[in-house]
């Protein structure tokens, strides 16, 4: 699934602000989205996906150095160049 395109952040269920995060974390000028964890994601992929970095997803998410994803948990992900690659901002 694609998250919805929002400032201040969106989720792909429910329109709702990214939980998982504290709002200090969200960074100004940028979306973000909920992405829900799927067997066999990566933190590696999911920063190739979302054109960050494995260390931005772990801050977002207050993950520590963690590298571990559970299935089915959502994390918050940065969208704006997600979107503009895909030209789906604003749509």
């Amino acid at each position: 699934s694609i998250p919805a395109a929002s400032t201040g952040g969106s989720s792909k269920k429910s329109g709702a602000t990214p939980e998982g995060g504290s709002p200090e974390l969200l960074r100004d000028g940028e979306t973000y989205g909920l992405y829900t964890i799927e067997k066999g994601d990566t933190l590696f992929s999911l920063a190739r996906d979302f054109f960050t970095s494995q260390q931005e997803l772990q801050r977002l998410n207050e993950m520590g150095g963690s590298t571990v994803l559970h299935p089915g948990k959502d994390v918050v992900v940065p969208t704006s160049k997600y979107f503009e690659h895909h030209k789906l901002a604003g749509n």
